[in-house]
């Protein structure tokens, strides 16, 4: 098959819908499933926790998890991220009494307040709540439909802005209606996040005792040396997904090393530079992805300066590069003081 004879939607999508099963990504699905799997056998819900840095793969592994327990439950995959549909994320399936629910995704949106959570739990349960509605009328709300619409599992993703800027009662209140979940409604919940959402266990034992898995998603080595070796067998079918008729080289050492330390060996970070590099290639009609728009792409990402990027240094040497990388990272987190406005603050009944 000649690659470049392909549209360039074609082309493009050959790489956007990479999946490779690698052995962390098999871990942390296989603990989604099992908490999944695990309704209805104790007399309360347990938890579990998929943590890992940004780029790691974890709303990969949730929705991956989603298509193929649709497939397998004959339901619907819901996945809308419009304005007017935010909450109807999950699985839906319609039967002759109304509308079941077998597992809700429900992404926990930045700088949420401890009511925002029933607020977006019940709009992933097709719910508009009264605004003015108290503790009581929210959670006997949640209650009902949660039996009625079927529950099993929810899954939040996002879940560290439930305690970003915050203080430790937001996370022991959080973790309060985490466990009162898992108790009154014996649905079984998987929290995605940061590594730092695990600070919700810590405020509250109660939950933590209910938690059956804490797993955090690892980046890749970066042994270049060994072609058999898991990150080497990723670049391999990353160089193999590439929309072009000529090789770039993904899958060998030296640009397999550069790629790696520019996406801090996390599976996301390093597919979305690919991506992007290779978008720029088909569209200037390129035949391999060439080590300048892998920089040039990079730069257009991280704001990297070109003599220290991975990809147009010469003599590239990774400890050296990470210390940059760092020092370019805090730069760009430190906060800027006194510019642009307060972000609004979100109204869940909408």
């Amino acid at each position: 098959m000649v690659k470049s004879a392909l549209s360039r939607h074609e082309r493009l999508a050959s790489i956007g819908n990479l999946l490779v099963n690698t052995t962390p990504f098999f871990e942390a699905t296989s603990k989604l499933s099992d908490t999944y799997q695990n309704w209805g056998t104790r007399q309360e819900g347990t938890c579990a926790f998929i943590v890992g840095e940004p780029g790691a793969g974890k709303t990969t592994v949730a929705d991956e998890f989603l298509h193929e327990t649709a497939a397998g439950l004959g339901t619907e995959y819901i996945a809308e991220a419009s304005a007017n549909s935010s909450g109807r994320w999950g699985l839906i399936k319609e039967t002759e009494t109304g509308f079941i629910r077998p597992v809700l995704k429900v992404f926990v949106g930045p700088r949420i307040m401890f009511r925002g959570l029933f607020f977006d739990l019940l709009l992933a349960l097709g719910v508009r709540a009264n605004r003015n509605a108290n503790f009581a009328e929210l959670m006997s709300l949640v209650m009902r439909h949660l039996k009625a619409q079927q529950v099993k599992l929810i899954i939040f993703d996002e879940t560290h802005h439930i305690i970003d800027r915050h203080t430790r009662t937001t996370a022991y209140e959080a973790a309060d209606l985490l466990k009162m979940l898992l108790i009154q409604a014996k649905v079984q919940i998987v929290c995605l996040g940061l590594p730092h959402s695990l600070e919700i266990l810590a405020a509250n034992q109660q939950l933590d005792r209910r938690c059956t898995a804490k797993y955090e998603i690892p980046p890749f080595s970066d042994d270049v040396d060994n072609s058999d070796g898991e990150y080497m067998r990723f670049c391999q079918a990353l160089e193999s997904a590439l929309p072009f008729d000529k090789p770039s080289g993904l899958d060998q050492p030296g640009l397999a090393l550069r790629l790696n330390s520019a996406g801090s060996g996390y599976i996301g970070r390093i597919t979305h530079i690919a991506q992007t590099a290779t978008e720029l290639a088909v569209n200037r009609n390129l035949s391999y992805l060439t080590v300048q728009v892998l920089g040039e792409a990079y730069k257009n990402i991280s704001m990297i300066n070109d003599d220290v990027n991975p990809f147009l240094v010469k003599e590239f040497r990774p400890e050296q590069f990470s210390l940059h990388r760092t020092r370019h990272e805090a730069q760009k987190a430190r906060p800027v003081q006194g510019r642009g406005r307060k972000a609004p603050v979100a109204d869940f009944t909408k």
